[in-house]
């Protein structure tokens, strides 16, 4: 008899693997259409506002504010610190005098006013930021009592120049650029 001779089979699993293969892709695919086939909704349909007339206001004008002048105008006074800090009449009087003759204040508004005390060592700081505190107290006061350039100032915080000597005060004053007749609200 003749024997028939086979051929070499093929692995088994390398003919597995390919229906693996093609069972992956097919189970990939059906996950692919299920995830991107959905229903679209369309979109919910908003009721129209009725309009309601809305009262006409009037649009206020606004406000302009006063502006200060690039440059401040320097000027020193010669005081008693010992008689402006125990409230002596005579040396209140002296510094008021002083001020009323800076002729740049008269008709004019400061604005913003900066005080400096002499203060000739480390020791006598304290005093001059003290004096410093009184020459701003008197010069507020000029501005209510008297209605002098002062009347809508604001003061920066007292300060002092170490070396200086302590009878010489020395003002900082920016004025507004125009007068003030009274002050606005939105600053005070």
């Amino acid at each position: 008899m003749s024997s028939f001779q086979r051929p070499p089979r093929v692995r088994e699993s390398t003919l597995l693997a390919g229906w693996l293969f093609a069972d992956l892709l097919l189970g990939l695919a059906v996950i692919f259409l299920a995830a991107n086939s959905y229903a679209r909704l369309p979109p919910p349909t908003t009721p129209t506002p009725t309009p309601t007339p809305t009262p006409h206001l009037s649009t206020p004008t606004p406000t302009v504010l006063p502006r200060l002048e690039l440059h401040h105008h320097r000027f020193t006074v010669n005081v008693d610190a010992n008689g402006l800090l125990s409230n002596d009449a005579g040396a209140i009087a002296s510094l008021k005098r002083q001020v009323r003759a800076q002729g740049f204040l008269r008709g004019r508004t400061a604005g913003l006013v900066i005080v400096y005390d002499g203060a000739p060592t480390v020791d006598a700081i304290g005093t001059a930021l003290d004096v410093s505190r009184k020459v701003m107290g008197l010069l507020a006061e000029m501005g209510r009592q008297e209605r002098f350039a002062f009347t809508c100032t604001s003061f920066y915080d007292p300060l002092y120049t170490l070396g200086q000597d302590q009878a010489t005060v020395t003002i900082d004053v920016y004025l507004f650029t125009e007068h003030l007749q009274t002050c606005p609200p939105a600053l005070f």
